[in-house]
């Protein structure tokens, strides 16, 4: 049990609503041994994910759908490792409106930390320019549905769909202007 719990520290718990009459359906608790926060500045947002990707796009671009956040530095939070488990409330966000029958669609849920006792550690600026020069290749590879995985954390996150090439061309400008002005290029 301990192992465990020293493996995959962090529990996302999740609930699925009834749409009509916003009842609780069913609860799903996930575990990850690693959380990251993507912000801009020094904020705390209280929401982390388990995707470093997804960290990178609320990073570059705020969680406001459709309007571009420009508002500091992007930065990456990694949550350290920990003895303790830390339970992180789902984001009704993410999981509302969606038809989700069973835990495999509810998929990768982001989580809310009520107790702002979340550990953790800024990522190298080195490593946020890496991952987002990666990020924008995998931006193309999106569109192709290669990694549709990317599509929906921008189409989540930011309102944007990678599915329209002006809306690509759109947001490899934004990441590369944020990279220029931020990190140097």
């Amino acid at each position: 049990m301990w192992k465990d719990i020293i493996k995959s520290p962090y529990k996302i718990q999740s609930t699925t609503y009834d749409t009509l009459d916003d009842s609780p359906l069913e609860d799903y608790v996930h575990t990850y041994s690693k959380l990251f926060q993507g912000t801009q500045g020094k904020e705390d947002t209280n929401y982390w994910t388990p995707s470093l990707e997804e960290a990178l796009v609320y990073a570059f671009f705020g969680s406001n759908r459709y309007s571009i956040k420009d508002t500091g530095k992007p930065m990456i939070k990694q949550a350290l490792k920990t003895n303790k488990e830390k339970w992180l409330e789902g984001d009704r966000e993410y999981t509302d409106y969606r038809n989700i029958r069973n835990k495999k669609e509810m998929g990768m849920p982001r989580g809310f930390s009520h107790d702002e006792d979340i550990e953790y550690k800024y990522l190298p600026d080195s490593v946020v320019k890496k991952k987002a020069s990666e990020l924008m290749n995998l931006i193309n590879d999106a569109t192709g549905y290669e990694h549709p995985e990317i599509a929906e954390y921008f189409r989540s996150a930011a309102g944007i769909e990678l599915s329209l090439d002006e809306e690509v061309i759109r947001t490899k400008e934004h990441i590369q202007r944020i990279l220029d002005k931020w990190f140097g290029g």
